[in-house]
């Protein structure tokens, strides 16, 4: 099965804790990256896969306005923007993964503990509107 996710990938975020009444409490705050996948897998209509799963992800991240020559529509890179998105702030590739897998829980699967096989990459997207992840999931034996 593919699942095609448009947007801007982001990483999942740490967990944060606040105080309240006295006692603390732990929560994942979301981001419009894992909100936008919530609500994309609702048109996800076949019932949740059982058992083990080997699932590939690809990550197509819009390139930064400053890695083009002028302007960015006209599609001319700098001869020094980097080929691979290897910066900090674009996030880690297992925390990109993760927000993934964790918005599909319930949906697409039961639940991401029966991922067996987990092979993602991160490329730059060809054009800003190509962003997202391709999802590929296949049961196993």
């Amino acid at each position: 099965m593919q699942i095609i996710l448009h947007g801007k990938p982001a990483p999942h975020p740490r967990p944060r804790a606040t105080v309240f009444v006295g006692s603390v409490r732990m929560y994942s705050p979301k981001t419009k990256w894992r909100t936008s996948i919530e609500e994309q897998l609702k048109l996800h209509k076949e019932d949740p896969l059982t058992g083990p799963l080997k699932v590939r992800l690809h990550f197509r991240i819009p390139r930064p306005k400053a890695h083009y020559r002028g302007n960015p529509e006209n599609g001319v890179l700098r001869d020094d923007a980097p080929e691979r998105p290897t910066a900090q702030r674009i996030g880690d590739l297992d925390n990109l993964s993760k927000a993934v897998l964790d918005a599909m829980n319930g949906i697409v699967f039961v639940d991401d503990s029966q991922v067996v096989h987990l092979s993602s990459m991160k490329t730059y997207a060809s054009d800003a509107s190509l962003a997202g992840c391709a999802a590929n999931i296949f049961p196993l034996k």
